[in-house]
């Protein structure tokens, strides 16, 4: 050992140099190309540079954290490629989704190192912009400086109701995106294409820099339904004080919109032009999926009726089922549309429409 005082800084100088040499580092990531088309037998380039030679484990993630595919190599000092082909753990081709990628490191001596920026970048509010809807192509077109997470609402002007949730918190990249839009609402009863008023919301927020979009442009997130693997969870690093309506910290199986409908609590007798025949008092049960029962009673919601359009009646403090008692002897008799919104109070809603034909005489 160092013993004597005139190689006491000879020793320690020799000591620093040496931790400094197995010091391991993770830098310049990046990944290309930012969307993997399959079908084009694309893979995946994830990029970076080790400081030292080291073990590397790429983990690739889903939108829930879970692990679907880890791949292990041996790296040595410099520049360092890992290609991932789009499958998971079983060699199965991952659902349409965004992913994304942590890097981990170990060395000789066993110092370490990890890259992960899913807690660090992304989640961030995103402004599309140039929103327009072109009836002549059935596209809702738009832009995004960057590549997001992004719900489509349509509804009507003026404090109207919502129609149509188009797309659900599904990834898009950054640029000019079109989404296709059939005019119809979510309950396909009324053609909205030439509607005077419509209203068109296009809501994002950004995805990590570690982010890869997978595949064609789905409309709802989609999920690996069977892992044959052992389940391993990522550990959040860097946790992010909750915020209202926040979707971006809503798990990924809370955050979408609801799915209801609305039903004539009575069987009717007659129908007309495929509408069924009401008159008097009519009880219009507005009905929750179960699937999104539970989280929607835990949040709290607002139920909202219209009559063609027009606001008519909510109740502040929602309970299931809930059932409106409609006058009908209040309209004209004909051919109207009921429609029954659901607002939570995270965030998430819900539309559907129903259409009678009102007959007091």
């Amino acid at each position: 050992m160092c013993d004597l005082k005139a190689k006491h800084y000879l020793c320690f100088f020799t000591l620093v140099l040496s931790s400094q040499s197995f010091a391991l580092d993770i830098a310049s990531v990046y990944h290309e190309p930012k969307i993997l088309h399959l079908q084009q037998d694309q893979k995946a380039d994830i990029h970076f540079t080790l400081s030292n030679e080291a073990k590397i484990t790429l983990k690739i993630f889903d939108d829930r954290d879970f692990l679907i595919k880890k791949i292990t190599m041996q790296g040595s000092k410099g520049a360092q490629k890992i290609s991932w082909d789009g499958k998971d753990m079983a060699g199965k081709i991952v659902p349409s989704e965004a992913y994304h990628y942590a890097i981990e490191a170990k060395g000789p001596a066993g110092e370490t190192a990890e890259y992960d920026s899913t807690d660090i970048t992304g989640g961030k509010t995103v402004r599309a912009s140039n929103v327009a809807w072109d009836k002549d192509k059935s596209v809702i077109r738009y832009q995004l400086p960057k590549p997001a997470r992004v719900i489509i609402r349509i509804g009507i002007q003026n404090r109207g109701p919502l129609m149509q949730s188009l797309l659900d918190w599904s990834p898009r990249d950054g640029g000019f995106n079109n989404e296709p839009w059939d005019g119809m609402d979510a309950s396909g009863v009324i053609n909205l294409a030439s509607h005077p008023k419509l209203d068109i919301s296009v809501d994002a927020y950004s995805l990590s820099d570690n982010s890869i979009i997978v595949g064609s442009s789905n409309s709802n997130i989609q999920f690996i339904s069977n892992m044959t693997w052992t389940k391993e969870k990522r550990i959040v690093k860097q946790p992010h004080k909750k915020k209202m309506y926040a979707h971006s910290q809503q798990t990924p199986e809370t955050r979408s919109d609801l799915d209801i409908k609305l039903v004539l609590a009575n069987t009717p007798k007659e129908a007309k032009d495929g509408a069924s025949v009401v008159k008097g008092f009519v009880p219009i049960r507005l009905e929750v999926s179960e699937k999104d029962q539970v989280r929607l009673l835990d949040r709290g919601f607002e139920p909202i009726f219209f009559l063609d359009g027009i606001y008519m009646h909510e109740n502040e403090m929602g309970f299931l089922p809930v059932t409106w008692q409609w006058d009908t002897r209040k309209v004209k008799e004909g051919e109207h549309f009921i429609t029954g919104n659901i607002r939570s109070y995270e965030g998430n809603f819900g539309s559907a429409t129903l259409k009678v034909y009102v007959k007091n005489k």
